[in-house]
């Protein structure tokens, strides 16, 4: 009976390599390791990119020396892959002493340098798409004729023959391989070794990275040509109603093409703007959600952010949260934090992120914070005062309190959400709503000296938070659509109740899609609007604001937050739990500084 792989120790800086020998006679494949300095490697190998899936050791490879070691399903295919081709491969299943909590710290921390010092990346997606070689060999040539195309030109391509839609949706199916989501694959593709270009110096050429598909290779430029002419494609349909799937990652390439340029350059960001740039990635262990970005991004040079698998979850994440609010004042991280939107792990303090719900608080225009200055403009790193103990899940913020919450707008969303955008679904059950905030308005005491014609951009510019596309040249636009939507009389599309574009004839059709979209995303996606009490201030925050909530401005967040008191004594409020940040009219350029004196929160 053969015995389990004994790995044995690696000293700093050594990786193990992985080679396989078919063996024709029996059919067995065998594999042996060779052990490297990295700063001094003896031969070259190539970096295996690809998605774990299941964790179960379902199947077992044989070693040279008789041992065995049980492998996961896709670690088998991997294998089988590579059981015919020359060389070595660094695989990180095999390549990691899994079993060793120690050793995979060490050797994920040290990630980077390994694709980096490789002489190629292969990234293996799975096998083959059905009848896919025939629409992988039309994209090549696609790829060599339209490469250098803008998306613009793309749209106006005359050539495209009739199988175009067929082999597009084959395409297309290519992009739900679970790869694309991958938190592991941002640091893959950002450090994999480039060819150097005398016409692109910032941009090394990513020939070297390749896609495998069961026997098809796809380069990564080709990948990037095909997102290209997907959106191209997309942006032509008539109903304006762009796929969601290659919104999606043509976001995730863009984000990755994007961070790869600053890699280049040495020009990376902090940890904290990394992570909310990649939050709609995945990982099977939640703790690879910060320490696949981490080697990417500014080196904040903190243990903190070093790998420990030994640690639970809530304690990775509530000390990375701790050390880059109270070291490193990043406070933009809160943007994805609090008690009012869904949380996985109770364990977590309300001020750290939960980074595992990606999905739900990424790309709605709330983490376009930068430029608001709701606790003033002037640099957060010299204003905040911040103080507390990670281990007891505690920190202590001064801030302003200006009002309490007091209603919610919940929007009357139907039992089934339609694909539709926002006018889609402004019809006779969502006027009342609407007419519901704009009576509010009216009785507001924040906006008592507003002219009435004006209140509906108040409404516009919360529910978009107020985004940089929404002008000046824009606001006459934005009133009349609107007001369209208030309208009692039916002038509504017989399909699907959109408005009839023609409306507002001053609007393009792109900015028709974003005025029209936007509201979506924030309404029906993580946030709701709601109103104050004293102050009648309108708001869009999470959908978890409770009675009692607090609106606060808290020194060096760039945005207003809502706090929820949950220890009072003596009448004294002393602990309270973050619930989110909210886009707040008449609070985002330091208005609230004038609205109370400064006090401590102890937020937990």
């Amino acid at each position: 009976m053969a015995t389990q792989y004994q790995y044995t120790s690696l000293k700093p800086r050594e990786i193990r390599l992985v080679q396989f020998k078919q063996q024709d006679v029996i059919g067995v494949i065998l594999c042996q390791f060779r052990t490297v300095n990295i700063d001094e490697l003896p031969v070259s190998y190539t970096a295996i990119s690809y998605c774990w899936g299941s964790s179960d050791r379902v199947a077992e490879l044989s070693f040279s020396n008789g041992q065995t070691l049980r492998i996961t399903r896709s670690v088998e295919e991997i294998v089988h892959w590579l059981a015919d081709k020359e060389g070595y491969f660094w695989v990180d299943f095999l390549c990691i002493n899994q079993d060793d909590l120690d050793e995979k710290g060490t050797q994920v921390a040290f990630m980077s340098v390994i694709f980096s010092h490789s002489e190629r990346v292969a990234a293996w997606l799975g096998k083959e798409i059905e009848d896919g070689e025939a629409a992988f060999d039309k994209l090549s040539r696609w790829q060599s004729a339209y490469g250098a195309l803008t998306y613009s030109d793309l749209e106006d391509v005359p050539e495209w023959d009739q199988s175009f839609p067929v082999e597009i949706e084959k395409l297309k199916g290519l992009l739900r391989n679970p790869w694309f989501r991958r938190a592991w694959v941002v640091q893959e593709v950002v450090t994999a070794p480039g060819i150097p270009d005398s016409s692109c110096p910032w941009d090394p050429s990513l020939h070297n990275l390749v896609l495998h598909i069961g026997q098809i290779s796809m380069p990564w430029p080709d990948l990037e040509f095909l997102v290209r002419l997907l959106w191209a494609q997309e942006s032509q349909k008539d109903d304006l109603e762009a796929d969601d799937l290659v919104t999606r990652v043509r976001y995730n390439i863009y984000s990755i093409h994007r961070l790869r340029s600053r890699y280049t350059f040495d020009m990376l960001p902090d940890l904290g703007t990394g992570l909310l740039d990649f939050l709609c990635f995945e990982s099977s262990d939640p703790r690879d959600r910060i320490y696949a970005i981490v080697n990417i991004c500014r080196n904040l040079g903190e243990d903190a952010f070093q790998p420990d698998y030994k640690a639970p979850v809530s304690h990775v994440y509530n000390r990375t949260a701790y050390d880059l609010l109270t070291k490193h004042y990043l406070f933009h991280i809160l943007i994805t934090a609090g008690v009012g939107h869904v949380r996985s792990d109770e364990n977590l303090a309300s001020w750290a992120p939960d980074w595992t719900q990606g999905k739900l608080l990424m790309g709605g225009p709330m983490i376009l914070s930068q430029r608001f200055g709701a606790s003033g403009y002037i640099a957060s790193y010299d204003t905040p005062y911040i103080r507390g103990d990670w281990r007891l899940k505690r920190l202590t913020f001064l801030g302003i309190q200006i009002d309490t919450y007091g209603r919610q707008f919940i929007f009357p969303q139907p039992s089934t959400l339609p694909r539709g955008r926002l006018a889609s679904m402004i019809g006779p059950s969502a006027r009342p709503w609407m007419k519901e905030i704009m009576k509010f308005l009216d009785e507001s005491v924040h906006h008592n000296g507003l002219r009435k014609e004006l209140k509906p951009l108040v409404f516009a510019r919360t529910i978009m938070a107020d985004h940089e596309m929404i002008g000046p040249d824009h606001r006459s636009s934005i009133i009349q659509l609107i007001n369209f939507w208030l309208d009692d009389n039916d002038r509504w599309d017989t399909e699907g109740g959109a408005p009839v574009r023609g409306v507002i004839p001053r609007m393009s059709k792109w900015e028709y899609l974003f005025i029209d979209d936007l509201p979506r995303q924030n309404l029906l996606a993580y946030m709701e609007l709601f109103g104050t009490q004293q102050r009648g201030l309108l708001g869009l925050g999470p959908k978890g604001v409770q009675e009692g909530d607090v609106l606060c401005i808290l020194m060096g967040l760039r945005l207003p937050c809502l706090l929820r008191p949950v220890d009072v004594r003596k009448g004294k409020v002393t602990k309270w739990l973050f619930v989110g940040v909210c886009y707040v009219d008449g609070l985002m350029a330091g208005e609230g500084l004038k609205m109370g004196s400064t006090q401590e929160f102890t937020i937990i």
